[in-house]
């Protein structure tokens, strides 16, 4: 058996975007927008969703900053 060690504490990185940490608890960040969370080393930040239930000819190519959900069919080349 090898015996562990206690970890340092690490504070939440001054890097968190669009979230912040919660008044109570200062292990938990909460989001301030919706859309998809990216984890990084030491927090998070907040990426915007575009969500599309097709994308085919009748909507083009999609150039969107951000994440594209698309609910259930995307033409092949779009």
């Amino acid at each position: 058996m090898i015996p562990s060690h206690t970890g340092d504490a690490l504070a939440f990185s001054a890097n968190v975007v669009d979230a912040s940490i919660h008044k109570e608890d200062p292990n938990l960040l909460i989001a301030s927008i919706k859309g998809h969370p990216i984890i990084n080393s030491r927090g998070v930040l907040i990426n915007n969703v575009l969500v599309v239930k097709i994308v085919g000819l009748a909507t083009g190519n999609i150039d969107f900053n951000g994440s594209v959900y698309v609910e259930e069919d995307e033409a092949d080349g779009a």
